[in-house]
């Protein structure tokens, strides 16, 4: 129904270069013949290689003409080893300044394909090593799995959140697979490199769990996605490496599939921390040819093309090599006098209509882009936020893990201090309810100084980006006033009939409250929800009082139907969260009504559970402890808000970008020195209110539910 494939426009461009390099590779490097796995019963999981060789994960353009590449060695077993200076690339204009650094990223993707089996025994084996793998895999791995059958049906998305990945790793039945099928293999395949982008985590690993029902080749480059085997010990059978890969790990009499899975976790853990990334600078011309070698080791690529803005800017191999990107602290709007007049004229008339500009991200050239004005309420703000588009749709990185062709410019008007809708982001990111990249910058339009704004991802090109099927993207609306949910993904224009389907699966998320037992509420709606996530999400909202956000969540969904149980399964996003410590909207009058006086301003269709259902309620009242006690207790809030005053102020030193943001505090001439003073109060107003609301939670927490 709905594409999940990103959008043309992000695949375009510097920000996908990793990928056209790689399409070219095939293998990538010399000394990599395998050998039959051992048949010793204690090294039957080792993965034997021939030969040491390179696994090159991406190549990406650097500013000024240079590179950076993003490498693993082996050693002869095929264990990752610290790379070898001797490790160059080399050109027609050899030797070329280049340097080398630990990139020691400890968590990524892994995508498990496993392989139903009819032999109930063996099944259970194959589970029980998946499960286990999930377990023990890095902290912040986002994990996927799909029925290593047929055409690779979805059985759960990826994400960070362990229990639904393992519930549906448990429901998978027994039975007996069809061979794989080519092309959606190869896709499957390719869509798993280019998740999150070039700028996401360079650990990928797919692993199949279980003999396939055919022997299966891995299509994609196999140094750009690494490929794992998690099977039972297959002794002399010719077919023992259906699947060749670069980290194994069987069972067999004397190693349970438990202990199997968990020593392919520590291998995936031991690559994740041995990634090193190379900076190369020098007079790379466009497309030419490279060559990554040490020995017999030797990957030949081509030099990718830089963005044109960017070639001039100085080039330091130690630069690359560390990451450190020079990401712009000034954007500014270029416009011709045209331009200007029907931007000010759209300013004052509160006009979303497109405009015509070009963008300056710092020193670089400035580039055509498309913008708009945008919001609801704060297009009555003197500085209104901007929605940006670059007319070559070409992918700029603009933010630390992210590269797009959009962004969204946030004046953060309605936000007093202009620090809490930052720091619930980053509230929120600790609990995995906000993925968005994010940061402070000086914006400029026309030469004018318009202050500090939030640069920011739009959040369906980020979702699209992150999921590996993206099936759906909805944001609600005040469902007290009856508005319906709104369709973000797919677009509503592009799909038809089909966009009241998708909104029918978010709708029936709330059905349950009304059909099911109040003893079975919870366990109805968590089959449809991450529903422990959205309570907590709900419990942030009652902790630091926020008095407007039925309609600041988004919830997006892919389709896991080949589930046992399965369907659209919906997780949800926070969004906009800027009204900390202020009254419930409409005198809380919409908000439902708790008895114990704790819930706070809830008004979505879907909260109503909390009072149908003693047990929900219970598990919202255990979030909300859990948040106070330990996982966004006051002092970890402190901390928290200290970053991101920290990140306020550096943008804050000079008296025309001070002036721009606030204009007047008090009736004086926002100055530096006026409003860095003022802000210093505010948020120390900020933290005595997160205190006060923390104890008086506990209170009220301790006695509602002792």
């Amino acid at each position: 129904m709905a594409s999940s494939e990103p959008s043309q426009a992000r695949r375009r461009g510097a920000g996908w270069l990793a990928l056209s390099v790689i399409g070219m590779m095939g293998w990538l490097s010399a000394g990599c013949e395998r050998s039959e796995p051992a048949r010793d019963a204690e090294t039957a999981d080792a993965a034997a290689l021939a030969a040491p060789r390179l696994d090159l994960l991406r190549v990406v353009a650097w500013p000024g003409g240079g590179l950076q590449l993003t490498v693993v060695q082996r050693d002869e077993t095929g264990a990752p080893t610290p790379i070898d200076e001797r490790v160059r690339v080399r050109g027609a204009n050899d030797p070329l300044p280049q340097a080398h650094a630990l990139a020691s990223e400890p968590s990524g993707l892994t995508a498990l394909w496993i392989v139903p089996s009819a032999r109930p025994k063996e099944h259970a084996a194959r589970l029980a090593a998946a499960s286990a793998l999930v377990r023990a895999l890095p902290n912040g791995e986002r994990v996927g799995v799909w029925l290593a059958s047929g055409r690779l049906p979805l059985l759960a998305e990826l994400t960070e959140r362990r229990a639904h990945v393992l519930e549906r790793i448990a429901a998978i039945e027994a039975g007996r697979a069809e061979p794989i099928d080519p092309d959606a293999q190869r896709r499957s395949e390719q869509r798993l490199m280019e998740i999150a982008g070039p700028f996401g985590p360079s650990g990928r690993t797919l692993v199949l769990v279980g003999e396939p029902a055919s022997r299966v080749e891995p299509v994609s480059a196999r140094g750009a996605l690494q490929v794992g085997l998690l099977t039972a010990e297959l002794g002399e059978r010719s077919d023992a490496r259906s699947w060749p890969a670069a980290e194994h790990a069987a069972w067999h009499e004397r190693s349970s599939p438990s202990a199997a899975g968990e020593r392919l976790a520590e291998r995936i853990a031991r690559v994740r921390t041995s990634v090193f990334r190379i900076g190369v600078c020098g007079a790379l011309s466009e497309s030419e040819a490279l060559v990554l070698g040490s020995g017999g080791a030797r990957i030949e690529l081509v030099a990718p093309s830089a963005l044109p803005e960017l070639a001039d800017a100085p080039c330091d191999p130690d630069e690359a090599a560390r990451d450190a990107f020079p990401f712009a602290d000034t954007v500014e709007l270029e416009l011709t006098p045209e331009e200007l007049a029907l931007h000010d004229r759209y300013d004052t008339e509160r006009d979303e209509s497109e405009l015509t500009l070009s963008v300056r991200l710092g020193a670089a050239a400035a580039v055509p882009a498309r913008a708009h004005f945008r919001g609801q309420t704060s297009l009555d703000c003197g500085r209104k936020s901007y929605s940006i588009h670059f007319q070559d749709d070409r992918a700029r990185r603009f933010l630390p893990h992210a590269a797009a062709n959009e962004l969204y410019l946030l004046s953060l008007c309605k936000d007093k201090g202009w620090f809490r809708q930052v720091l619930a982001h980053r509230l929120m990111a600790r609990l995995g309810l906000f993925s968005l990249e994010h940061r402070f910058v000086r914006l400029r339009v026309a030469g004018r100084e318009r202050g500090v704004y939030l640069l920011l991802e739009k959040p369906d090109e980020h979702l699209r980006e992150q999921q590996s099927a993206l099936g759906t993207l909805v944001r609600r609306r005040m469902d007290a006033n009856g508005e319906p949910a709104e369709l973000i993904f797919p677009r509503p224009d592009r799909i038809g009939p089909a966009a009241d389907d998708l909104l029918a699966e978010y709708d029936r998320l709330i059905a349950p409250i009304d059909e099911v037992a109040p003893d079975d509420l919870y366990a109805a709606l968590a089959r449809r929800l991450d529903l422990d996530n959205y309570l907590r999400w709900l419990a942030l909202q009652t902790y630091f009082q926020c008095g407007d956000y039925v309609d600041e969540t988004f919830f997006y969904a892919s389709d896991e139907s080949a589930a046992r149980d399965g369907g659209w399964y919906f997780r949800n996003l926070g969004w906009d969260t800027d009204d900390l410590f202020k009254p419930c909207h409409h005198r809380g009058d919409k908000a439902h009504r708790d008895p114990r006086g704790i819930v706070y301003c809830a008004e979505g269709a879907l909260d109503r559970a909390l009072f149908v259902s003693p047990d929900v309620y219970a598990h919202f009242a255990e979030a909300l402890r859990a948040l106070i006690a330990n996982e966004l207790a006051p002092d970890r809030v402190a901390q928290e808000l200290e970053q991101v005053r920290d990140e306020l102020l550096a943008q804050l030193q000079d008296d025309a970008v001070c002036l721009g943001t606030a204009g007047s505090i008090d009736g004086q001439p926002a100055t530096c020195a006026v409003l860095r003073g003022w802000l210093q109060g505010v948020m120390d107003e900020f933290m005595t209110s997160v205190r006060d609301r923390a104890g008086w939670l506990e209170q009220k927490l301790g006695e509602a539910l002792p």
